[in-house]
């Protein structure tokens, strides 16, 4: 009456369904299984790094951020992108702008930043 049409379980329907799979190009195991493990060692690269920086104290991951904005040698990434980056921000930036070395970098950094806090603990004795 209305020309509305109930959402049925029709044979009709499953067909549609099936032909609208059927309109992707196929897509093969192995570029499959290549995304997956890319995927796979992405997040694995940003858990590393949030547990990290997760390990530092407020005043170390501010340190942690300086050297990211002022490090010799590295493409640094901007002041106003770091200023209010929280510790899930700072992974994210980090593997935006490093990509496969972000893990390098954040290691060479936090002996930067262990290696200052312990002049600064023989400065104090």
């Amino acid at each position: 009456m209305f020309g509305w049409r109930l959402p049925l379980n029709t044979r009709e329907e499953e067909e549609e369904e099936s032909e609208s799979l059927d309109s992707f190009p196929p897509v093969k195991l192995e570029t499959l299984n290549l995304l997956c493990s890319s995927l796979e060692m992405e997040r694995s690269v940003q858990e590393e790094l949030l547990d990290m920086l997760e390990d530092l104290g407020e005043e170390e991951l501010k340190k942690f951020q300086w050297y990211l904005q002022n490090a010799d040698g590295l493409q640094n990434i901007k002041k106003s992108k770091l200023e209010k980056a929280d510790r899930l921000e700072t992974v994210d930036l980090m593997v935006e702008m490093y990509s496969d070395n972000a893990l390098e970098v954040a290691k060479l950094i936090l002996q930067k930043v262990k290696r200052n806090k312990v002049q600064s603990q023989e400065g104090k004795i």
